[in-house]
């Protein structure tokens, strides 16, 4: 039985190691590799391959000695989406689009349409589990803050994405969130996350009622936040993944065009969202 047992294995693996698909990873941000290894994981499904995520030193986020027990980058933050590993000599794909083409348009509104959602909503509810320890704070935090609450969460991204997309005035974001606190009455609050220490402080003074978000690292100025964290990069996607799953527990949620505020819709496809954009 034993050798049974031992044979099937070696099979399994060859078969495995020859339907391997090795999904890499780019120098973008957290939410922009992600997506992309979703949209990859459904080439893999469709092409009867076994996707396997492989992320060092292009991601922002790499630390030479690993983090959270791994040094794969992926696995900084989730558990692996497979039976199979990366081994050296392994041919990795880079690029975000599928090689049959097929990619989540970023910067387009048809992004969170339903059918973008429950896709991919289902291919994270099947591969993608975020590591306990990191649920663990998400948890702990919205039992803390946000349990038996009527939030509205509000995704406030600043520094850098003015060079991808026009940005949306703050006082249009603000004033939506805060006309919608006053129609959801009491026992409403808002949730704030965002890149920008400045942008929290404004959602502070210009918003109608308690402002809570999660204590994270946030630029200063206008450049990216890993900018500033050179030698401890990896909380910062930590941090993000955290934000990004407080978000899509909200019950409402404001946002921009973002990836981040894509994955929230994505995590939660029957979040009530409000995409403001110019």
């Amino acid at each position: 039985m034993k050798k049974a047992i031992i044979i099937f294995i070696l099979i399994f693996n060859l078969i495995g190691d020859e339907n391997k698909f090795v999904i890499g990873c780019r120098p973008s941000g957290f939410f922009s590799n992600f997506l992309s290894a979703l949209i990859n994981i459904r080439w893999a499904e469709k092409n009867n391959k076994i996707p396997v995520v492989w992320c060092q030193w292009h991601s922002p986020y790499y630390q030479v000695d690993g983090y959270n027990g791994s040094k794969n980058v992926w696995e900084y933050y989730f558990e692996s989406i497979s039976e199979l590993n990366f081994k050296e000599g392994d041919k990795s794909y880079w690029q975000y689009a599928a090689i049959d083409g097929f990619e989540i348009p970023s910067l387009d509104a048809v992004s969170y349409s339903p059918k973008f959602r429950n896709l991919f909503h289902s291919i994270i509810k099947k591969y993608i589990k975020i590591k306990p320890n990191i649920q663990n704070k998400i948890n702990v935090f919205y039992k803390k803050n946000m349990h038996n609450k009527k939030n509205i969460g509000i995704h406030l991204r600043g520094t850098d994405k003015f060079t991808e997309v026009q940005p949306v005035d703050t006082k249009v974001i603000f004033n939506c969130a805060n006309k919608l606190a006053k129609k959801l009455g009491k026992n409403c609050q808002f949730f704030v996350a965002t890149d920008e220490e400045r942008l929290l402080d404004l959602a502070k003074s210009n918003l109608q009622g308690k402002v809570i978000a999660y204590t994270s690292h946030r630029s200063q100025n206008s450049n990216p936040v890993w900018d500033f964290y050179l030698h401890n990069r990896a909380i910062l996607g930590e941090e993000v993944l955290i934000e990004s799953q407080l978000l899509s527990k909200c019950n409402y949620f404001i946002h921009t065009i973002s990836n981040v505020s894509i994955a929230v819709c994505y995590f939660n496809p029957r979040l009530k969202n409000i995409l403001l954009r110019n």
